[in-house]
């Protein structure tokens, strides 16, 4: 869990070279892609769903949009989330594929209507970029 912690830290600082460093580390260690450390938490993923999420993001960062859509992919054919989707409409609009885009951050929506990431690229917005998963359950200021 400290791996994952550090990558995102990483990515908070704009540090894609030590983000990339962790995944790597994380992936090459002893690796179970069907672990979930928080089964009944807010962030009930897959090892394999956050590697994918977080590789993807990385590639988006970097600016290697065919990577990040074929780690979206991959994430969404373990799992369908909002995130993914909208990421993936990023990835997608950076590669000229608008239709695509805009199906993918509809999408997005439709899972989950209050979505602003989704909501913002869908009207042209540029940045909306879904660092972290969403969470599942409401957060302490929702109670």
């Amino acid at each position: 869990m400290r791996l994952w912690c550090l990558f995102r830290f990483a990515l908070f600082r704009k540090q894609p070279i030590d983000a990339a460093r962790y995944l790597e580390r994380l992936s090459s260690r002893d690796f179970d892609p069907d672990r979930i450390y928080e089964a009944n938490g807010p962030f009930p993923y897959s090892e394999k769903w956050l590697l994918c999420f977080s590789s993807g993001i990385l590639d988006l960062v970097n600016k290697e949009w065919a990577g990040a859509v074929r780690f979206f992919e991959t994430a969404l054919e373990i799992e369908t989330s909002a995130e993914v989707l909208n990421n993936l409409g990023i990835a997608l609009r950076e590669m000229g594929d608008y239709i695509g885009a805009e199906n993918r951050f509809l999408q997005a929506l439709k899972k989950f209507p209050g979505y602003a990431d989704a909501r913002d690229n869908l009207s042209g917005g540029k940045g909306g970029i879904t660092f972290h998963p969403l969470r599942r359950e409401a957060s302490r200021s929702e109670y």
